[in-house]
């Protein structure tokens, strides 16, 4: 997956569906088979396989069509989401100590519950619903 640290084509879209997201320190956006981070100067490996499930969902379904269901179907963002944070999880398990585990798992329950994604659902529910392989 190449990495570009500029702003993703859809860029104006995603400021219109999350405008108080789009500027955040550190947010990035998968579009196709390139990462665009224009504020973010590292990746952590568990982050590029969050990036990398995008990436095949959006080959699936072509990723125009990918990120307009992300816009306008919360359960479809829910759903694309949850698989990624999945394959984030997973990867700590299986490469990093249990304590950066746990923070990871952490922040990522608390991202999936948030505004970034709509609030769709609850930190404890984005927690279990990780944790469910």
């Amino acid at each position: 997956m190449k990495i570009e640290h500029k702003r993703p084509p859809n860029y104006l879209e995603i400021i219109k569906h999350f405008p108080t997201v789009a500027n955040k320190q550190g947010v990035i956006f998968t579009y196709g088979d390139i990462l665009y981070a224009p504020n973010a100067h590292s990746i952590s490996h568990d982050l590029m396989k969050h990036e990398e499930t995008h990436q095949r969902q959006q080959e699936k379904m072509g990723k125009d069509i990918w990120w307009d269901r992300y816009f306008n179907e919360p359960e479809f963002r829910l759903s694309q989401e949850l698989e990624a944070y999945r394959n984030q999880y997973k990867y700590t398990q299986i490469n990093y100590g249990r304590k950066l585990r746990r923070e990871v798992l952490k922040n990522i329950s608390k991202d999936l519950s948030s505004s970034i994604y709509g609030n769709l659902i609850t930190k404890v529910k984005a927690t279990q619903l990780i944790k469910e392989q």
